[in-house]
């Protein structure tokens, strides 16, 4: 069976999909097209044509054009960068409640700093380091965007450094209920490097810790590692 391909959420230049392709009926009724459901980073929600997007022959609402008789006057000269993309999807999700994402953030008080309301400041802090390979990190995944508790990280650590599971019965980030016992399992580029069973919650969210500081350098749920001291 042919796997099928999600769009929602996906970002493509300056859109992000806020629904899957459906087909829509043209202005003169005569017929149908493949459309699908956008925000523009400027906020603006529109359909646009499924096989333009793709082909990337769209890439704002119309905007860009806008802004691009704009640029000329402006300071930082990277408005179409990918770096001006992550700084408008965390602006996104921080501050628009009809985004798809809000309620992670902005719905449970995750903020940014004031001065990263505007791109330049945002650029001066964190373009150090950038590359479009990695992906904006909050430290403490509790914490605010700010320059302190941000940054760049590849995809892979990016995920390691989330919170616990929705739904999870458990209190401790990489374990979960299996049965009456508990099991805390690790990934690492795509492969599972850690899965074993214990007795305790707090067995398990050790183990986790341990092993998680030996391949991402963290221990997510800050139990305390057990030195060796000499006989």
């Amino acid at each position: 069976m042919k796997e099928v391909e999600i769009f929602t959420g996906i970002r493509f230049y300056y859109l992000t999909a806020l629904s899957e392709p459906f087909r829509k009926a043209t202005k003169d009724k005569t017929r149908t097209r493949k459309v699908i459901s956008v925000e523009c980073d400027c906020g603006t929600i529109k359909d646009v044509n499924f096989s333009d997007l793709k082909a990337t022959k769209i890439k704002s609402c119309g905007c860009m054009m806008i802004d691009l008789v704009r640029q000329s006057t402006t300071t930082h000269g990277m408005t179409y960068e990918a770096l001006y993309g992550v700084w408008a999807s965390m602006k996104k999700r921080c501050d628009n409640p009809n985004f798809f994402a809000y309620h992670d953030y902005g719905g449970r008080g995750i903020n940014y700093q004031k001065s990263w309301a505007t791109f330049q400041d945002f650029c001066n802090d964190m373009s150090e380091g950038y590359s479009e390979y990695l992906e904006l990190d909050r430290i403490d995944v509790n914490g605010n965007y700010c320059k302190e508790n941000c940054r760049w990280v590849a995809r892979g650590v990016n995920c390691h450094n989330r919170r616990k599971r929705k739904g999870s019965r458990c209190l401790s980030i990489g374990v979960c209920m299996k049965e009456s016992k508990f099991r805390a399992q690790l990934t690492f580029e795509g492969s599972t490097v850690f899965r074993q069973i214990f007795l305790t919650e707090q067995e398990a969210a050790k183990a986790y810790d341990d092993v998680s500081e030996q391949y991402y350098g963290d221990r997510p749920n800050k139990t305390i590692k057990e030195l060796l001291v000499p006989i």
